[in-house]
């Protein structure tokens, strides 16, 4: 996967771990079009014990967008009431 400068000062910003990209990207097929990762608590506390959020990640056509740590159901709930 590549990454784009913008996506290096956000990972830096944010904390999160070149470990944990690197599992995650591992898992992951070539992606073509525009994806949002969910990447699971259980594995972001692996490489961050601190952090008990999910890990959401943007691709686009195999190039890393932006990361950031949020709640997975806050998002739905949020991305639920932008569709009406």
């Amino acid at each position: 996967m590549i990454k784009t400068k913008y996506f290096v000062v956000r990972q830096y910003q944010r904390s999160v771990k070149e470990e944990l990209l690197l599992a995650t990207a591992a898992k992951l097929p070539r992606i073509n079009n525009k994806v949002l990762v969910v990447v699971s608590r259980k594995l972001v506390r692996k490489y961050c014990p601190r952090i008990k959020l999910e890990l959401f990640i943007v691709v686009d056509c195999n190039v890393l967008i932006t990361c950031f740590f949020g709640h997975f159901q806050e998002y739905l709930n949020r991305k639920k009431n932008w569709n009406i």
